[in-house]
This record gives structure tokens, sequence and C-alpha cells, in this order.
């Protein structure tokens, strides 16, 4: 089974999925957990300049066509990672990139004995995404977003106008692959994920 946890940055994305990860630890299935850090076509300086250009050549409507999209983030190879565990494969190739100046390399990783994978993905709703079992939501505002980034403080300038603005556009195409979700949930300011609105027995009929 495949789950796609999603949401903007900030959003408690690895919170919930970390969680859920020991929840099936606990419940005896073997589970790996996938994050979309590995699967941009550029490590995130150099994403971060892409964006930049892109702005300054064709304004928000370029910006737009880039974020979340084939021309910013790798999906022929998260989805050929996806077809390669349903298939059952017990030997996957996974991509690793570095956060900072570095490169982008290749591991083969044991699958034998996975039966979940989740995938902890901003654009884990994305059309362009195949495969998923069920997409999990995180609702989280644009507001809300920043505040989170700036308290982790794990990227440089999370607070400059420009990538303010980033984030509000990400949103926008978060709200549009809000209708993939199996699943919506919200956080509390304790940081505890809270049911917003699910269909009736997903949980009980897919896990």
């Amino acid at each position: 089974m495949v789950i796609s946890i999603y949401g903007g940055s900030g959003s408690g994305k690895t919170t919930l999925a970390t969680a859920l990860q020991q929840y099936f630890f606990n419940d005896g299935r073997g589970c790996y957990l996938l994050s979309d850090d590995d699967y941009p076509h550029r490590i995130p300086k150099r994403n971060d300049e892409e964006q930049l250009r892109v702005y300054k050549e064709a304004g928000e409507d370029g910006l737009r066509g880039y974020l979340g999209t084939k021309k910013e983030i790798d999906f022929a190879r998260i989805n050929e990672v996806l077809a390669a565990f349903h298939e059952g494969k017990d030997t996957i190739t996974l991509r690793h990139l570095e956060r900072k100046d570095g490169e982008i390399s290749s591991e083969e990783t044991d699958f034998s004995g996975i039966s979940v994978l989740l995938l902890e993905w901003t654009h884990g709703g994305s059309d362009d995404l195949h495969g998923v079992d069920l997409s999990v939501f995180l609702e989280s505002s644009p507001e809300e977003t920043k505040e989170r980034r700036i308290r982790r403080n794990r990227d440089e300038n999370a607070a400059s106008p420009f990538i303010c603005r980033v984030v509000e556009l990400e949103q926008e195409k978060l709200e549009v692959q809000r209708k993939n979700a199996g699943c919506i949930f919200f956080f509390l300011h304790s940081a505890e994920p809270v049911p917003f609105r699910s269909r009736p027995g997903i949980f009980r009929d897919r896990l």
C-alpha cells in the first residue's frame, strides 16, 4: 500500500508520517518513509535559484507554471519507484539528493518485507503522481506555513517576501490537489493531527 501525506511546507507532514511509520512498525508491518526532498530535479539551493530565475523572466505566471510541475519535480522517477513497489520488487533504486551543494546519487534499497510505503510529499496530491492508494492532505494557510518555516529554522530567507509569495502560489496548487485527498487533517498548536474530513470507512477499508 502507498500512502501519500501532502501539504504545505511546515504543515506537519513529517510529524504525521513519522507517527504513522511507528504505528505500522508496532503493528508488525514493514514500512518505508520516502521524502520529497530527494525528487526535485535540482538540490534545494539550486531549485530556489531556478524559482527566482523563472520569476524574473516570466513573473508569477511563469512561477505558477514551474512550482509543483514536471519542470520542478522528477515525477517520472518517483512513479518508477511506486510501480516497482506495487510489482513487489525486493530491491528498488532510490534517489538521494543533498540539501546543500552536493551530488545527486542513487542507491539500491532493500524492500523485502515492506508492505507500506509512506510518501512525505508537498505535492503528493498531484495528478502527475501515479500509484498512490491513499492520499492524506494536511490543511494549512500560507500564514501558518510561514510561521512554522521560521520556527523550524531550516531554510535561509524563510520569511523573505519572495519565499512568502512562493508559499502562497504553492498553496494555490495545493487547493487544487485537495480534491484528490481521501482524508484531510489540520494541526492544532499542540502539533496533534485532528481529523477535519474523511470519507466514511476509508481507513477501515484500505488499512
